[in-house]
This record gives structure tokens, C-alpha cells and sequence, in this order.
């Protein structure tokens, strides 16, 4: 029960954080990285069940949402853009888990999501494939 509780927490901090979205010194320029990964994971594992579809979903409706967001610049749409998919990559890792795994840290890989791959995307956030493969 205890456990549950850290990881609990780990996923609200992680949430609150979310990437550094507050802070406006704080631009992403490439796929980032939390610490939290390994609680939020344990929660997510443990504690809500979601499939790699329902994750596509979430993710088509956050693009829409950033995509309607008014940006102060272009590099605060592309640190949105990354922060949308940092995000998506401890969800995806989560939904591929179950508790009785071993290794709920995400790897290298990054979980791209089938509406990030289109080519105005590529273009409107400048970046490539090969940028995000770690």
C-alpha cells in the first residue's frame, strides 16, 4: 500500500511538472527525459489500464489542442510539440508493462505516435525520425 502511494505521488509531481511546461526559461528541443519515469510506470502498470489505441487518441486530441494554442513563438510550439511527446513516451512504455515486470524504466526507444509521423508535422516542428531515435 505504501508503494502504491510513492507512485502515486511520483505520477502527481510528474503531472504538475509536466516537463517544465511552467517555466519559460525551459525549452525542449528534443525528446526529454524524467527522473519520476520508474513511479509514474508503476503507478500507470499498476493502476490504470489504457491501450496503446486509447494512448493514440489522447495523443491526437493533445496535437489538436497544441495546434489550437496560441504561441508566443515558434520555439515555444516546438518545445510544446516535444513536451507533447516526452510525455507520450512514459504513457506508451506504462501501457506495454504489466506489474510483474522487471524493468518499468523507459529505454532508449521512443514511441512515436502514428499522427506525430506526418510530414507537416516533420516540417511545421522541424524535426525528423532520425532525430527522436535515441
Amino acid at each position: 500500500m505504501r508503494r502504491l502511494t510513492l507512485w502515486r505521488a511520483a505520477l502527481e509531481r510528474w503531472d504538475a511538472w509536466n516537463f517544465a511546461a511552467t517555466s519559460e526559461r525551459k525549452m525542449l528541443s528534443t525528446v526529454s527525459r524524467s527522473a519520476l519515469g520508474y513511479g509514474v510506470v508503476g503507478w500507470l502498470s499498476s493502476e490504470l489500464q489504457m491501450s496503446l489505441s486509447d494512448l493514440e487518441q489522447c495523443f491526437q486530441k493533445e496535437l489538436r489542442a497544441l495546434d489550437m494554442r496560441w504561441h508566443t513563438s515558434l520555439g515555444s510550439a516546438i518545445s510544446d510539440f516535444y513536451r507533447l511527446i516526452s510525455r507520450h513516451q512514459v504513457l506508451a512504455h506504462a501501457a506495454g508493462c504489466s506489474t510483474s515486470d522487471e524493468d518499468w524504466l523507459p529505454g532508449p526507444n521512443v514511441h512515436l505516435p502514428a499522427a506525430a509521423t506526418d510530414v507537416y508535422l516533420q516540417r511545421r516542428f522541424h524535426w525528423s525520425e532520425g532525430q527522436l531515435s535515441a
